[in-house]
């Protein structure tokens, strides 16, 4: 993981020595305005994008709303820098691993599964995996504002959410909610806020889960850590490491690339983008994950393939599918634990599935208060075009 590290003379020196390398390596950029983006980001703090030796070479990928639909991209351990219409960005991984959603433009998106990568410390980590943190939706769904608060979800490595009576550290303002992410819906603690002040947010992005303690390798060492996925990147916060070290980032940009391509990031391009530009899942594509965070999009399948409906465990969720000749609970399969079950996009044609949820603390004496939940997508199936006989 990259550690936060302030700017120090050292760093400038280091820079300074190493100015030659610096200026071999410029050459590997895809663009010069990559190149300018680096060397600011890494000055600040240093790690921030990863060694250029370790980049991918740039290479096109397609975007519906870039010029010809295609923007140029390079892919770094960190992240991955975007060019279109002058402009750098830095890609939603996070998002997209998490969801699954590949994005090809604006409001044009490929679905696949997210991988079973774990998201911070070491590769040989059984958990908490991008999987894993899709169906996870004690800390994926929209959170009150608790301001002040301190932490308090855990999640262990196969992705079971529960709460904790106190924080396994002495109680600090770097671990109590002090801001909430309007946009999203989620609270962020002091720790976080101040990086992503320091960095920026074009380069972190919103909140997209609530901040959760688990228990990962780094370098080999069990570490009790702070993890609290971002649009753009997941931080760490780890109380037990130095303060130039407490705030740290896995290598997402490597994680991305792996899914995406099947191939390091550090690899030539492939000659093709294997992911469909028409944003519909390909038949091999493996089962979707629909979660709370899909209430109101329209899901596009092929007939025959399926999915897991996943609105999580903390309300009990009645589904009803409009028209069940189009896509029925798959009861031969096994459905994950807190999932809503399998279902079979039997089409072709259009449906809508529609929950009900109620909180587990309806069934309580004295009955609670809190609302029920709705949820709602339509649902597109489309035949996948049969092979011609006799062709190769």
């Amino acid at each position: 993981m990259s550690p936060r590290k302030p700017l120090r003379l050292l760093s400038i020196a280091v820079v300074v020595l190493l100015g030659a390398r610096s200026i071999q390596a410029a050459q590997n950029f895809a663009s010069p305005l990559f190149a300018q983006r680096w060397q600011h980001d890494e000055q600040r703090v240093p790690d921030f994008w990863g060694p250029l030796v370790n980049a991918g070479a740039g290479q096109q990928e397609p975007y519906r709303e870039a010029q010809d639909g295609q923007r140029l991209v390079q892919y770094f351990d960190k992240g991955r820098m975007e060019l279109a219409d002058g402009v750098v960005t830095n890609g939603l991984l996070a998002t997209e691993l998490i969801s699954g959603d590949i994005q090809l433009g604006d409001t044009l998106f490929a679905h696949r599964s997210p991988p079973p990568t774990p998201i911070v410390g070491d590769p040989d980590n059984s958990g908490p995996t991008y999987a894993a943190l899709q169906m996870a939706g004690g800390v994926r769904n929209p959170a009150p504002r608790r301001d002040r608060a301190a932490v308090s979800l855990a999640m262990t490595q196969d992705g079971i959410v529960s709460t904790w009576s106190a924080l396994p550290w002495p109680a600090s303002s770097a671990t109590t909610f002090f801001t909430y992410d309007s946009a999203t819906q989620h609270n962020v603690p002091a720790s976080f806020a101040d990086y992503r002040k320091d960095v920026g947010l074009a380069a972190i992005g919103w909140a997209i889960t609530e901040p959760f303690v688990t228990t990962v390798k780094v370098a080999g060492q069990s570490k009790r850590v702070i993890v609290q996925a971002f649009e753009r990147r997941v931080l760490t916060y780890t109380p037990d490491n130095p303060e130039q070290f407490r705030v740290e980032f896995g290598n997402i940009g490597q994680h991305y690339y792996q899914w995406r391509y099947g191939a390091p990031s550090s690899t030539s391009p492939p000659a093709t983008d294997p992911v469909s530009p028409t944003g519909m899942p390909a038949p091999s594509g493996g089962t979707r994950v629909v979660t709370l965070a899909d209430d109101g999009q329209t899901i596009v399948l092929f007939r025959g393939t399926s999915f897991v409906l996943a609105l999580g465990g903390d309300f009990d969720w009645q589904v009803q599918i409009a028209d069940e000749a189009i896509v029925g609970r798959d009861q031969s399969a096994t459905a994950p634990p807190a999932s809503q079950g399998v279902y079979l996009a039997t089409g072709p044609g259009q449906t809508t599935l529609t929950a009900t949820g109620n909180p587990q603390c309806y069934s309580a004496v004295p009955r609670c208060l809190a609302p029920s939940r709705s949820f709602r997508v339509p649902i597109v199936i489309k035949r996948i075009p049969l092979p011609v006989p006799g062709a190769p």
